[in-house]
């Protein structure tokens, strides 16, 4: 389907494939995906809002910048995409559910959003911000976090074992059961003045 027609359709779209599609800077009406694959997509600063996305993929497709009030994700998976600066937190927040695999996701913001059991894999993540997110049962595993933000984010079970560069304050944030990489505890451990043989420097 072309841009064109896209944007002039009414109809909810079911089990399509969109590969190539270009809708940089675009404003259009709501539209309903389910079931379908962007391949190489390009939504640029696009304005999706109220566009509601259901078991839909995302692979190769750059939304940098697109904004999202009130459009709504669930069960969408994002390989490999693009998506600088997004503002996560201004999308629907009512059952939202994505996971993010080899992404970059740097600058852009989860504040105050839940995100249970979010799956953010191998993903770059600088200068994001989960303030006052729920990322209990999270996994980040092999994500780098580098200028991350995280502050009264609820922390509880999540997996943080194999992602690197951050640190997270345990007096302005829930830790409980949380598995942190041995570089996020030395790191700690340098907050409070606390020399680990072996492990911080001395």
């Amino acid at each position: 389907m072309t841009p064109e027609a896209l944007l002039a359709s009414t109809d909810d779209h079911d089990g399509a494939l969109f590969d190539g599609l270009d809708l940089d800077e675009a404003t259009p009406s709501p539209k309903r995906f389910h079931r379908c694959r962007f391949v190489r997509a390009s939504f640029r600063e696009a304005a999706l809002r109220k566009w509601v996305f259901e078991d839909c993929t995302f692979q190769d497709s750059d939304l940098s910048g697109a904004k999202l009030q009130g459009a709504a994700f669930r069960s969408v998976r994002f390989e490999a995409c693009k998506l600088l600066g997004v503002r996560w937190s201004d999308a629907a927040r009512f059952r939202f559910e994505a996971s993010f695999h080899a992404c970059n996701l740097s600058y852009a913001s989860f504040a105050g959003m839940t995100l249970r059991g979010l799956v953010l894999h191998d993903c770059r993540a600088h200068d994001a911000d989960f303030a006052e997110a729920d990322l209990s049962s999270a996994d980040l595993s092999g994500s780098d976090l580098s200028g991350t933000t995280f502050r009264r984010t609820n922390l509880t079970r999540a997996d943080l074992s194999t992602a690197s560069n951050y640190l997270i304050d345990p007096r302005d944030n829930t830790l409980k059961d949380t598995r942190l990489s041995l570089e996020a505890l030395a790191s700690l451990a340098s907050l409070f003045g606390i020399i680990v043989p072996g492990v911080t420097a001395e």
